[in-house]
C-alpha cells in the first residue's frame, strides 16, 4: 500500500513502475465492406483475440469516419521516434476526491489550486452569441463551427505548464476551413521542450432551461504519443473551480491517446448538468515532456442539444463489451443495417477500446455501399439462439414492397457445421401452389415456388419456418451464418424481379438456470431469515404456459434447471393452501379491525396479510374472515399463501402493497440468475408471528438479551487497482456469554465483485476451532465450530 499525503495548495501526481503479465490483444475479421441494397442488414465476425498473459478486458463503440476532410497531418507511430524506451505511467493518484452532484468524483483542474496572483491570468468566460446551427433542430442549446472567431473561447495554463498552444487553426479542419489545435503552426507539432498542459474552454453554456437528456457533440482529430498524451474532456458548474472527468471518473478516465487516424464524431452524455450554467473544457495533458512531435488534437463543430444520437445509427456490435482469458479469443457480430437508408457509401469505425497498453485504442475501417430498394427481400432474423443438441426453427420471411410472386427460388447454406436441416413448415403467405424445400446437404437447403395455378404470392410475411437441428458438440458462443445465395424472382406474368437476401445468424448458448428462495415476512419489511418457506411450488411461464417447476427444500431454496434461452418468461413462487398451522388467532382480527380504523399502522406487508378475501382493501370484512377462520367456521376464498418478490419495495407507499406482482419477469433470460428471492405471508397472519419449520432441539435462537452483530466495516475502493479490503467484525452481547456455534450467509454482486481471498482475523482462535467458508454462486458461506468459546 502506497500513501502520499502533502498540506500544500497543489494536487502532485506521482508515479509507480509496476510490473507483470499484460494482456496483448489481436484482431482477425474480413474486410468490413458491406454492399447491401436498401432496407438489407448483412453482419460479419471480428474476432478478438488475447495473445497475452493476462486477462483482457475490451468494450467496443462507433464512431464516424468523415473522409470528405483529409487529414493534414498523418499519425506518426510511437516506433518512428529516436528515443528510449518509457514505462507506462500509472495513473495519478488523486487521493479521496469530493463528489459532484452526480455522485462522480470531482475532476480537478489544478486552475483550482493556483494562488490569485496566478488565477489573475484567466480569461473571464463570456457568453457567445448561438450560431446559426448547420440544420434547423430546436434542441440545439449551443454549436460553433469555430468559423466565426473567438466568440468567447479560452484557454488556460495549467500546473505550471508554460507554452499555450491552443489557437485556431486552417491547416486541419472539418467543416468548412477552421478548427481549434493545441499545436504549433510552424512545425506541425507541440514539442516545445517542456510538458504541455493545457486547456480550451467553453463559453458560459446556459442550460437552465434545458431538460435531460444532453449531448456534447463535436468532432476530434487527434495524433499523439500513445498511452502518453490524453485527449480529455471535462465540464464544470462552478464558473471553472472544479471540473467532472466525462471520459471516466478518474484522472484520465477513458480518455484517448494515440491517433484517431481520420476526424470522428464524438457524442457524450452532460444529462447531470440540465439545469445549470456550464463551461466545456478540452484537456491536453503530454505527462512529460518527451516524444511530443506529433500531429497533437484538433476540435471542431462543438454542440450541445436536447436528446440523444446513435452516432453511426446504421451500425452495430454484438456483445459490445467482454473479458478474453490469455490464449483465448471472442466472437463479436458486427451488423451492417441499410433500413431506410438512400443509394451511397457510408463509412465509419469500430472503437475497440480494451486494456493491452501498447494497442488501445484500435480502430476498424467500416464501409457500407448502399444500392437501391430491391422489388423483393427475403429475410431471416439476426438474433437466433439454440441450445447445444436442441431443434430450432428458423422463420424466413418475405417483404414484397407492394409486388407479387408468380415464381421464386433462393439456397440458403448454414456455415460452420453447426445446423442440420431436419424439414420445413410452410407459412401463410403461400397459397395453394407448388412449394418444396429440399436439401442437397445437411448444412444446405434450397428453396422453390412457382404459381402452377394456386395464385401468386401477393403479401408480405412468413414464407417457411426451417427445422434444424444443433449439434451436440457445438460451444457457447460458436454461430452459424445463415446465407442466401442463388436468389431469382418472377412476377405472375414470368417478368424479371430484382431480389436481395437478408442473411441470419444464430448463436449458441448453453440452456439457463434460474435459482432462488422463499422466506416469511418479517415486520421490518424484509425477510426473515430463520423462517425459510420449504413445499412453496416455484414454476416457470413462458408466454404463459407452464414450462416446469421445482418445490422449494426445508431451506426455502428452488431450483428451475436446463431452461433454454428465450423470450417472456416468469417465475411465480406460490403454495395455494396447508402450512399455515397456528399463525392466525384473534390478535389477527383485531390488528385489522384496529388498522381500518387508523388507530394502528399496518406495515404493506401485514396488509398484504390482513387482506383475507383478496380485494386489495383491509376492512372489518377481512377482520370477521380472520376470526371464523381462526374458529374453523370458514375457509378464506383466495389462496392461504401471496408471495411477492423480494427486490419490491412494498412500503415504498402506503398502497405499495396492492401492486406487488406476483411474480418474477424475464424479458430476455439468457443467463444464469441467482438471488431470485421472494417474501411470502399467510392470510390473515396480520402480526407476522407464522413460526416456521420445528427448530432442532440443540440450537439456540438469539434474541434482543443474546444479540451478536455481523457489522461489514467501511472501506475505499481504490479507483486504479480496483481492489478493496473489507473487515467482518462480531460484537455484541451474545459475546460475554461466549459463542460456541457460528454461521452466516455473506450475499454479493459476482458480475461487480471477484473475492480474490479470505483471511480469518485475530478473534477467530485456530486451535481446537474447525474453521472453514464455501463459495455459492453470488454467495459466502461461513462457519465456525468449537469445543472453546469465542468471547471476543
Amino acid at each position: 500500500t502506497v500513501t502520499a499525503a502533502n498540506g500544500g495548495p497543489w494536487v502532485i501526481p506521482f508515479f509507480i513502475i509496476v510490473s507483470g503479465p499484460a494482456p496483448k490483444i489481436a484482431l482477425s475479421h474480413p474486410p468490413m465492406i458491406y454492399d447491401l441494397p436498401s432496407g438489407v442488414s448483412d453482419s460479419k465476425t471480428l474476432v478478438i483475440e488475447n495473445t497475452g498473459a493476462a486477462d483482457l478486458f475490451w468494450n467496443i463503440g462507433e464512431s464516424n469516419w468523415e473522409t470528405n476532410n483529409p487529414v493534414a497531418l498523418p499519425p506518426v507511430e510511437r516506433s518512428q521516434h529516436a528515443m528510449a524506451d518509457k514505462t507506462v505511467p500509472t495513473k495519478p493518484q488523486f487521493g479521496a476526491l469530493p463528489l459532484d452532484v452526480t455522485g462522480r468524483p470531482v475532476f480537478y483542474n489544478r486552475m483550482a489550486q493556483l494562488s490569485p496572483a496566478q488565477t489573475g491570468a484567466i480569461k473571464a468566460p463570456a457568453t457567445a452569441a448561438l450560431l446559426s446551427p448547420p440544420t434547423g433542430n430546436d434542441a440545439i442549446l449551443f454549436f460553433d463551427d469555430m468559423e466565426s472567431g473567438i466568440n468567447g473561447w479560452s484557454t488556460l495554463l495549467v500546473g505550471g505548464s508554460v507554452d499555450d498552444l491552443w489557437h485556431q487553426t486552417n491547416l486541419d479542419f472539418h467543416s468548412p476551413s477552421t478548427s481549434w489545435w493545441c499545436g504549433i503552426e510552424a512545425q506541425g507539432n507541440y514539442d516545445t521542450g517542456n510538458r504541455i498542459d493545457n486547456m480550451l474552454i467553453s463559453p458560459l453554456i446556459d442550460l437552465t432551461g434545458a431538460s435531460a437528456p444532453l449531448t456534447l457533440e463535436f468532432y476530434e482529430y487527434f495524433s499523439t504519443e500513445h498511452y502518453w498524451d490524453f485527449c480529455m474532456v471535462a465540464v464544470s458548474a462552478d464558473g471553472g473551480l472544479t471540473w467532472t472527468q466525462l471520459r471516466g471518473s478518474s484522472y484520465w478516465g477513458t480518455a484517448p491517446s494515440g491517433s484517431s487516424n481520420v476526424w470522428i464524431l464524438s457524442a457524450l452524455d452532460i444529462s447531470p448538468f440540465a439545469g445549470q450554467q456550464i463551461l466545456i473544457g478540452y484537456y491536453f495533458d503530454t505527462i512529460d515532456d518527451a516524444a511530443n512531435d506529433f500531429a497533437g488534437w484538433f476540435i471542431d463543430d462543438v454542440k450541445v442539444y436536447e436528446g440523444v444520437t446513435d452516432v453511426v445509427p446504421w451500425l452495430s456490435s454484438s456483445p459490445a463489451d467482454g473479458v478474453v482469458a490469455p490464449g483465448g479469443n471472442q466472437n463479436v457480430t458486427v451488423t451492417a443495417n441499410a433500413g431506410g437508408m438512400s443509394g451511397g457509401t457510408f463509412r465509419a469505425s469500430l472503437v475497440v477500446n480494451n486494456n493491452d497498453l501498447d494497442l488501445n485504442p484500435l480502430f476498424v475501417p467500416v464501409t457500407l455501399n448502399v444500392t437501391g430498394m430491391p422489388d423483393i427481400v427475403i429475410s431471416i432474423p439476426l438474433d437466433l439462439q439454440g441450445n447445444p443438441g436442441s431443434s430450432i426453427d428458423v422463420p424466413v420471411f418475405l417483404t414484397l414492397n407492394g409486388n407479387q410472386i408468380g415464381a421464386l427460388g433462393a439456397a440458403l447454406k448454414a456455415t460452420n457445421g453447426i445446423l442440420s436441416y431436419s424439414g420445413f413448415t410452410t407459412g401463410p403467405i403461400v397459397p395453394g401452389a407448388v412449394f418444396s424445400v429440399s436439401s442437397p446437404a445437411p448444412d444446405s437447403v434450397r428453396i422453390a415456388f412457382a404459381d402452377l395455378g394456386g395464385g401468386p404470392i401477393t403479401g408480405d410475411g412468413l414464407l417457411v419456418t426451417l427445422h434444424f437441428d444443433v449439434s451436440p458438440g457445438a460451444g457457447s458462443g460458436d454461430f452459424s451464418e445463415l446465407i442466401f445465395s442463388e436468389l431469382s424472382a418472377a412476377d405472375p406474368l414470368g417478368g424479371g424481379l430484382s431480389i436481395a437476401g437478408d442473411n441470419g445468424l444464430l448463436t449458441v448458448v448453453p440452456e439457463v438456470e434460474v435459482h432462488g428462495s422463499a422466506h416469511y415476512c418479517s415486520l421490518s419489511g424484509g425477510g426473515d431469515p430463520t423462517k425459510p418457506l420449504a413445499d412453496q411450488t416455484a414454476d416457470l411461464y413462458q408466454s404463459s404456459i407452464w414450462m416446469m417447476g421445482d418445490v422449494t427444500d426445508p431451506a426455502g431454496e428452488y431450483h428451475l434447471l436446463s431452461i433454454p434461452p428465450g423470450s417472456n418468461y416468469r417465475v411465480e413462487v406460490q403454495r395455494s393452501s396447508g402450512g399455515v398451522g397456528v399463525a392466525v388467532n384473534p390478535t389477527d382480527a383485531l390488528l385489522a379491525f384496529n388498522g381500518f380504523l387508523g388507530s394502528v399502522t399496518l406495515s404493506g406487508a401485514q396488509k398484504l396479510a390482513g387482506d383475507a378475501d383478496g380485494n386489495l382493501t383491509v376492512n372489518p370484512t377481512d377482520a370477521l374472515l380472520i376470526f371464523n377462520y381462526f374458529l374453523g367456521t370458514v375457509t378464506f376464498p383466495v389462496d392461504a399463501w401471496r408471495a411477492y418478490p423480494a427486490s419490491y419495495d412494498i412500503d415504498a407507499t402506503p398502497t405499495a402493497w396492492m401492486s406487488a406482482p406476483d411474480g418474477i419477469d424475464y424479458p430476455l433470460l439468457n443467463a444464469n440468475m441467482y438471488n431470485q428471492d421472494f417474501l411470502a405471508v399467510a392470510r390473515g397472519d396480520v402480526n407476522l408471528t407464522w413460526p416456521g419449520a420445528t427448530l432442532a432441539p440443540a440450537l439456540a435462537v438469539g434474541n434482543s438479551e443474546n444479540v451478536l452483530h455481523l457489522d461489514i466495516a467501511n472501506a475505499r475502493i481504490d479507483p486504479y487497482t480496483r481492489q478493496v479490503n473489507w473487515e467482518i467484525q462480531l460484537s455484541g452481547e451474545a459475546l460475554s456469554q461466549g459463542l460456541y456455534a457460528f454461521g452466516a450467509d455473506l450475499y454479493y454482486d459476482a458480475a461487480a465483485l471477484n473475492i480474490t481471498s479470505i483471511t480469518w482475523g485475530d478473534v477467530a482462535q485456530t486451535e481446537g476451532y474447525q474453521l472453514g467458508y464455501n463459495f455459492l454462486p453470488n454467495q459466502i458461506k461461513k462457519k465456525k465450530k468449537s469445543d472453546e468459546s469465542l468471547s471476543g
